[in-house]
């Protein structure tokens, strides 16, 4: 029952009927209003043991509803998705889901995507999830994690067997790849890693393109809009040419000049299960769109490929110098008469009159 603007009266009402349930398995309550709410609904889950996954998305729990819905992990064995975006989390709520967390084996989605998680609250989670023996996908995006708990979190979880995927979008790695490269050597169970908007240099991409020279595991790595150039991108092809676990390599919105093309086309003939994908989000959600309206796979992957062709072109042509503008002056050309045969001077005078 997504937007339907519950408030916390409703979401009390609905708590209730939550701890008596045994029919629901799957609520959605995005955008409720639910607020102080979350607690009385956080409370009914500590004694539900039917509902699977639970979404609260946008609903500005705060810390007094995400207090309760954090303890609810350590007396739920039953709820398996858990999505608490945008939810106006901080690190005190962060340290709650730690502790439930370690206490906890049968969660195996949690989403904490666009809250105010700062590096206190990372590396609670960090220490969480390496005491874990459930969860597999863990959603950190868009939160306020800087270096220093970006490292403290993938240290926490560096033995943890389990998490497949982890997303640090928006994170700031910066200079301090050394951490993400440790966790890559030491972990081998992570299969996606999304370090987008991470303000990854190319000092951090050569550390950790060496590090998947020990790593098994990961299957997708996006690396989008960051800033980075050739040096740390070559590394990472270089590295990746030795890695035969990588399919697919996401890398939209980088800057990366035409001497890196030849070595993208190398590592593409090598590693010919390896899709590397550098069309923009809006292109692709384009190719999408027109599958879904019948165009057919085949045509929508072609429309996929001509439009990275023309971003390609694109980049090349701003790359090129741009050249002095040429003045250029037109001559009037002489006009020329023919005269029929025979006229005078006179005949011709009175003609052009």
């Amino acid at each position: 029952i997504p937007h339907h603007g519950l408030g916390p009266r409703g979401a009390n009402a609905l708590a209730d009927v939550l701890g008596r349930n045994s029919t629901v398995k799957v609520l959605d309550l995005t955008s409720c209003a639910v607020e102080e709410g979350g607690g009385a609904i956080g409370r009914a889950l500590q004694i539900n043991r039917t509902l699977l996954k639970l979404d609260l998305t946008g609903n500005r729990l705060g810390g007094e509803g995400g207090a309760d819905v954090a303890d609810m992990l350590q007396f739920n064995g039953t709820l398996k998705i858990l999505i608490l975006k945008d939810n106006r989390l901080g690190d005190h709520e962060a340290q709650l889901f730690s502790e439930g967390l370690r206490q906890n084996s049968s969660l195996q989605v949690l989403d904490l995507s666009y809250n105010s998680i700062g590096d206190i609250g990372a590396i609670a989670l960090g220490a969480g999830v390496g005491g874990n023996d459930g969860l597999k996908e863990l959603n950190l995006a868009r939160n306020c994690i800087r270096p220093k708990g970006v490292a403290g979190l993938l240290n926490g979880m560096k033995d943890n067997g389990v998490l497949t995927t982890l997303n640090l979008e928006a994170s700031g790695v910066g200079d301090a790849g050394q951490a993400v490269a440790s966790f890559l050597v030491k972990n081998s169970a992570i299969q996606t890693l999304n370090l987008r908007r991470t303000r990854l240099s190319d000092a951090s991409l050569v550390l950790i393109a060496r590090a998947f020279e020990q790593n098994y595991s990961v299957q997708t790595l996006d690396i989008s809009d960051n800033p980075f150039s050739n040096a740390g991108a070559l590394a990472l092809f270089k590295s990746l040419l030795q890695s035969n676990s990588m399919t697919r390599l996401i890398m939209r919105n980088v800057k990366l000049t035409k001497e890196a093309r030849p070595k993208i086309d190398e590592l593409l003939t090598e590693k010919p299960d390896l899709s590397i994908v550098e069309i923009s989000d809006a292109d692709e959600m384009i190719a999408e769109k027109e599958i879904k309206n019948g165009m057919g796979v085949a045509a929508a992957a072609a429309a996929m490929a001509a439009a990275a062709l023309e971003a390609a072109e694109a980049r090349r042509l701003a790359e090129m110098p741009i050249l002095p503008a040429v003045e250029v002056k037109l001559q009037k050309e002489p006009s020329i008469v023919i005269t029929a045969e025979g006229e005078d001077d006179a005949g011709l005078a009175a003609r052009e009159e």
